[in-house]
């Protein structure tokens, strides 16, 4: 009796583990070419199982594979290899049903067939371990190949991977991760020029997928350098569907990219030792309290001028965790270009962009290129970007121009109504004259004047109907594959998460598409009242005993002030009192001046 209970119970947990892996092991065979095949394994959850088939599968030429010695019935009908699988449809749920060699049931789950239509698909697979590996530390990076096809089954890109691994800071704590995919050669993907690095974007703080999309075609459509292309894929990982991704340009220096001087390159040609191999060095400046990483590199060549790609970065324990950088009184600053990057030119660089500040903050323009940071600022309120830490500007050689230009615009996953751990914020405020240089460039006149007139003349009159005939065009595009998107994350993402907390939900795109027009609406009116009517602004600054600026707004000259000055944040909150108005001179103003 005590030998039959225990056999019976080695029967029924043998079953057991066998139904918990027979979903895994039916797969979808979909051939784009004769050398081009991959098999799309199933996702499952407790009761129901999906196939997320890419938009080159055709059901004529498919086959379902599963574990040998198992037979496997879609309502009632039985399917092997050798099965013609035309008469399957999408969006029809079928009772699947699984059993082993001995004829017993170890599976009985619903199986619904979803299939994407217009995008393409990049299936990757890893060589020296797996997806979870690099999930569980950003700076795992892992080989393999990978084949990309359109929806028409062209083969785009075919061939090994140099290396894949994870990317990003806030977002890199989202469920759905963004990665980095490395090509060992430069290749064309999708149309968007040859490139070794390629960014895929999780958009996972962006259910809807369209923002980065929108944003980044529209500062193509502003003439705005180097924007970034991107183009929509569904990403397969070892056989299994990871989500819709953004595929992108990497925002590099490069032919196809930022197209100025490669500044590493030419160092390398004078540098004997590969330049990664130099020990860093650090150094501070007790005048400016500015701090500087860079490489011990001996050699530099002749020409230090040009091709610089800097970033700002806000967050001080990321800025120490990078290989190079340099801070100004207000800013610091990563160096993208040259990454390693010499003391000559880490000084040189850093000397442009701290007499750069001091001249914006006497209303002097004549070290930046005008018109980009009017659209790069454009661009910023027309989408209400609020998450304003990745700003990046360049500049290239004193020969050819020895200005700094801003852009190109990147992570625009946060804007159009959501913030920071909110999916609502106003239409009707502006949200980024109090960042980085803007502060400055807000209150003056000449920054003011061409606001106004590149908004009025070249972007208002096209602005609303490029963006809500493209926000149509994407939805139509992807709406499958977003619905497959959803059905792969809606589950494991909590409520309390960052993802969650920052977006509006919906249920279908055309929702998000109506919400996006509307918000977009607003948005525009709001902000061609606001820069149409030029007046004179002033700059007010309230500062610490140190000189050391916390707060900084704009009213009108002529505008009466007698509130007392809001902290910008909680870190100076307690810490100040305030004294009272003074100008710049720090003669006390009267009230009735004020």
């Amino acid at each position: 009796m005590v030998a039959m209970f225990i056999g019976t119970s080695i029967i029924a947990a043998c079953l057991f583990y066998e139904d918990s892996l027979c979903p895994y092991r039916v797969q979808f065979v979909c051939k784009a070419d004769e050398s081009t095949v991959e098999n799309i394994l199933l996702f499952h959850d407790e009761n129901q199982c999906y196939a997320f088939l890419p938009s080159y599968a055709d059901f004529s030429t498919m086959h379902i594979e599963y574990t040998p010695g198992c037979s496997l019935y879609l309502d009632g009908q039985f399917f092997n290899s050798d099965t013609d699988c035309s008469g399957l449809v999408v969006d029809k749920e079928y009772s699947m049903v699984i059993r082993n060699s001995i004829g017993m049931t170890v599976c009985q789950k619903g199986l619904m067939i979803k299939k994407a239509e217009n995008t393409a698909s990049l299936h990757i697979h890893l060589l020296n371990g797996t997806i979870d590996d690099i999930n569980a530390d950003k700076e795992v990076s892992k080989t393999g190949y990978c084949s990309l096809i359109r929806e028409n089954r062209e083969v785009d890109y075919s061939g090994s991977i140099k290396a894949i691994h994870g990317r990003g800071n806030s977002t890199w704590q989202a469920v759905k991760k963004p990665y980095v995919l490395v090509l060992p050669e430069k290749s064309d993907l999708l149309d968007m020029g040859a490139g070794k690095n390629w960014i895929l974007l999780a958009n996972a703080f962006d259910e809807s997928g369209l923002k980065n999309k929108i944003s980044y075609d529209t500062a193509k459509e502003l003439g705005m350098k180097y924007a970034v292309d991107s183009e929509y894929v569904d990403l397969y990982v070892d056989n299994t569907y990871d989500g819709l991704y953004l595929l992108a340009e990497k925002v590099e220096v490069g032919e196809n990219r930022v197209d100025i001087t490669d500044l590493e390159k030419l160092t390398q040609d004078v540098n004997d030792t590969d330049l990664s191999l130099f020990p860093p060095f650090f150094s501070g400046d007790d005048k400016f309290r500015t701090e500087k990483k860079g490489y011990d590199i001996p050699n530099n060549p002749k020409d230090i001028t040009r091709g610089y790609l800097l970033q700002i970065e806000h967050h001080l324990e990321k800025l120490y965790s990078e290989k190079n950088y340099f801070q100004t009184h207000d800013l610091s600053f990563v160096v993208s270009s040259p990454e390693y990057i010499s003391k000559k030119q880490l000084d040189y660089i850093s000397g442009i962009c701290e007499r750069t500040e001091q001249a914006l903050r006497n209303n002097d323009t004549s070290g930046i290129d005008l018109d980009s940071f009017v659209r790069y600022y454009v661009m910023h309120e027309l989408f209400e970007c609020v998450d304003a830490s990745r700003c990046f500007f360049f500049r290239d050689s004193n020969r050819i121009d020895s200005k700094i230009y801003a852009g190109p615009i990147w992570d625009f996953d946060i804007s159009i109504g959501s913030g920071w751990l909110t999916y609502t914020t106003e239409p009707i405020e502006l949200c980024y004259n109090k960042t980085n240089w803007f502060d400055y460039l807000y209150s003056n006149a000449d920054f003011r004047r061409q606001l106004n007139e590149t908004y009025s003349d070249v972007i208002e009159p096209f602005i609303v109907p490029f963006v809500h005939k493209k926000l149509v065009e994407y939805a139509e595009k992807i709406e499958p594959s977003f619905m497959m998107n959803k059905l792969r994350w809606i589950n494991d993402v909590s409520p309390h998460s960052w993802e969650y907390r920052s977006q509006i939900h919906f249920n279908d795109l055309a929702d998000y598409v109506s919400h996006f027009k509307n918000y977009f609406d607003k948005r525009t009116r709001m902000i061609g009242k606001e820069w149409k009517d030029i007046q004179p602004i002033c700059s007010v600054s309230f500062k610490s005993t140190l000189s050391v600026a916390y707060y900084v707004f704009f009213p009108m000259y002529g505008e009466t002030i007698y509130d007392n000055p809001d902290p910008m944040s909680d870190d100076v909150t307690g810490k100040y009192t305030f004294l009272g108005w003074y100008d710049s001179e720090g003669k006390n103003i009267r009230r009735e001046e004020q």
